[in-house]
């Protein structure tokens, strides 16, 4: 990826490269990351594994992030240093987190990599209609923050009756969604 000059920028884990990000000594840093056995073993025999024997080791930044509750998130990328400071590494980062948490939703709730079959029309047709059923419930869920928005503009205080009713309603219409969505999978 890196030496075709696709740039990335991804969160770590605590977990992933635990000794380079315990010895970080900056919080923006070019760490030189050894590629041994116990990091090649996962792709033993895979194009990827050699390659990785081949490197030996890769070069990559590292940069801590101060997340608002207190804690830091260390961030890995090959963008360069002259073009991207830490603050706009942290820029990106935070702009890509809608993504992730859209994918979060399609993965875990709308199971997306649950398909009904393995021809490559069946791929194709659970894919799509998971990501339209996907922005349908982002409409519907829209439409109510803008209703509630427009009822709260015309009152003082909201009626918890009418929240309740309103989210009810809206919950009805994603049952029927699932519902539906069940039934074009079958």
């Amino acid at each position: 990826m890196m030496e075709k000059g696709v740039l990335f920028l991804a969160r770590l884990k605590s977990s992933d490269y635990k000794k380079e990000q315990s010895s970080l000594s900056f919080p923006d840093t070019w760490v030189d990351i050894r590629l041994d056995k116990s990091r090649i073993n996962h792709y033993k025999g895979t194009d990827i594994g050699q390659r990785m024997e081949e490197l030996g080791h890769i070069t990559l930044r590292m940069v801590k992030v101060p997340l608002p509750e207190g804690k830091e998130e260390v961030l890995i990328t090959n963008l360069p240093s002259e073009t991207f400071d830490s603050r706009r590494i942290a820029e990106l980062y935070h702009m890509r987190w809608g993504i992730e948490t859209a994918y979060e939703t399609l993965k875990d709730r709308l199971q997306i990599e649950n398909f009904t079959g393995t021809k490559p029309i069946l791929l194709l047709q659970d894919i799509y209609s998971t990501i339209y059923i996907s922005n349908l419930a982002e409409d519907i869920i829209r439409d109510a923050e803008t209703e509630l928005d427009e009822k709260e503009k015309h009152r003082k205080h909201i009626c918890f009756y009418s929240l309740q009713t309103l989210i009810i309603n809206q919950s009805l219409h994603i049952l029927c969604i699932n519902q539906l969505y069940r039934f074009i999978r079958l």
